[in-house]
């Protein structure tokens, strides 16, 4: 056996091994990530209308004056929720034509939404409809001092969302949230309005949540494939070992294959003698 065809052997041995080894710890650790961080699937019913009922009770938006207080701050147009005897007032983008007939004006900044989850890749229903339905108003507003429709629209990290939850016993919950934002250094998830100012009552929206699926209704179309989820099996959680130096391994792994056959390959190839060159007779 000639030396070339041992070096390749025993590279295409030791590197079939670390290949063998890495795939299974990292299926196991993919496994494990998808176990602890189960992908959750939710379904949403976009509801246009200014007038319709929520668990027996009357709902209503409308436009509103805009208050004193407000308008110094930059806000430009507003809205009034009325849930039964509930109510709560949005600060909103300026619709084009205020006072429509329905909500479509507040397209891509502002969305009634009823939601519910699926499970086992079904909805389950009841004799009211959809079972563990759950209505929700989101709405979107730009980084304050920035005009919605300018750099407002430019600093898309710095949106917040207003949600709104129309609760079953007729109560209205609000909640300020945000998408989160990756720091470069460190790796780790953050709230931008939070390193603005630490004392803000912004709260991250969580991955692979409702909340999540919700805001993306309030977004412009073409912003939503930028609000992919930051944490992955490749990466991994606090709570949950990625990849990790599995997926180098397999990497360098395969390379080596790659060397070690070719090595056994070329010892193989048989190069045919020259033939020597006919003098000339003189």
């Amino acid at each position: 056996m000639q030396s070339s065809t041992k070096i390749g052997l025993c590279i295409t041995l030791l590197c079939g091994g670390v290949l063998l080894v890495s795939a299974l710890v990292m299926a196991r650790r993919v496994a494990n990530y998808y176990e602890t961080n189960p992908a959750s699937r939710w379904h949403f019913e976009e509801q246009i209308n200014r007038q319709f009922t929520a668990y027996d009770k009357a709902v209503t938006i409308e436009d509103i004056a805009v208050d004193p207080a407000k308008a110094a701050l930059g806000v430009d147009a507003q809205i009034r929720v009325t849930f039964g005897d509930q109510s709560t007032v949005l600060d909103v983008h300026k619709p084009v034509v205020p006072t429509f007939r329905d909500l479509t004006v507040y397209g891509e900044h502002m969305a009634v939404l009823l939601y519910a989850p699926i499970e086992a890749g079904q909805l389950k229903m009841d004799a009211q409809g959809l079972a563990d339905a759950r209505w929700i108003i989101i709405n979107r507003r730009s980084a304050a001092g920035f005009t919605p429709d300018t750099w407002g629209a430019v600093r898309v990290r710095d949106w917040v969302f207003d949600l709104v939850e129309l609760r079953p016993d007729g109560t209205i919950a609000r909640s300020v949230m945000q998408f989160p934002a990756k720091d470069r250094k460190t790796n780790e998830l953050f709230v931008p309005a939070k390193r603005e100012d630490p004392n803000s009552e912004v709260v991250m929206i969580p991955e692979r949540s409702w909340q999540w699926g919700a805001a993306l209704f309030a977004v412009p179309k073409s912003q939503v494939s930028r609000y992919r989820f930051r944490t992955d099996a490749v990466a991994g959680t606090d709570g949950s070992d990625g990849m990790g130096w599995t997926l180098p391994a397999a990497a360098f792994s395969c390379m080596g294959l790659l060397i070690g056959v070719g090595l056994m390959m070329s010892s193989s190839v048989k190069r045919s003698p020259q033939a020597m060159p006919t003098p000339t007779p003189t």
